[in-house]
């Protein structure tokens, strides 16, 4: 198994300002209860968030990097399945 580089904080992963921002829960937070929202900006950046817990920083993902994440969550990417 390949070793993972820890993820270093970046200063521009965290959203500086979400006004103007319309924020959705996300289909599977709606009924599973884990409460994450996001939002779009005219760009196409993401922006998430903890509804349960605002205090914490809005995480920012450019929208080349939302894309690679939500295809690798419909190809099931992030699966142990035959990787053990």
């Amino acid at each position: 198994m390949a070793d993972i580089a820890p993820m270093t904080p970046q200063a521009d992963l965290y959203a500086r300002s979400t006004d103007g921002l319309t924020f959705h829960k996300a289909q599977a937070s709606q009924e599973s209860g884990a409460c994450v929202e996001v939002a779009h900006d005219q760009d196409g950046n993401a922006y998430v968030r903890d509804s349960k817990n605002l205090t914490l920083p809005v995480l920012r993902f450019t929208r080349a990097e939302w894309r690679a994440f939500v295809g690798g969550v419909q190809s099931d990417e992030g699966t142990l399945t035959g990787r053990m």
